[in-house]
């Protein structure tokens, strides 16, 4: 049997979601506990961070270096 996927709502990432992420972030919050305040789902963040989806791997990446800078 083959898998199943695009069982939900597809999670688009715009401006507004990059921000509230990166807010979340700021404040020291892991992508585990970002994700359903996002209401995204986790497996999608993975998937976002794994395949660089529209550079979120890199903003990720970003983000944390901030909040490193902001803390030093």
């Amino acid at each position: 049997m083959p898998k199943r996927r695009g069982a939900g709502r597809k999670t688009k990432l715009n401006n507004k979601l990059c921000l509230e992420i990166r807010t979340l972030v700021l404040e020291g919050k892991s992508m585990k506990e970002i994700a359903p305040l996002c209401n995204i789902p986790y497996k999608t963040m993975e998937r976002w961070m794994t395949e660089n989806y529209e550079g979120f791997a890199d903003k990720m990446r970003s983000y944390k270096i901030e909040r490193r800078l902001m803390r030093a």
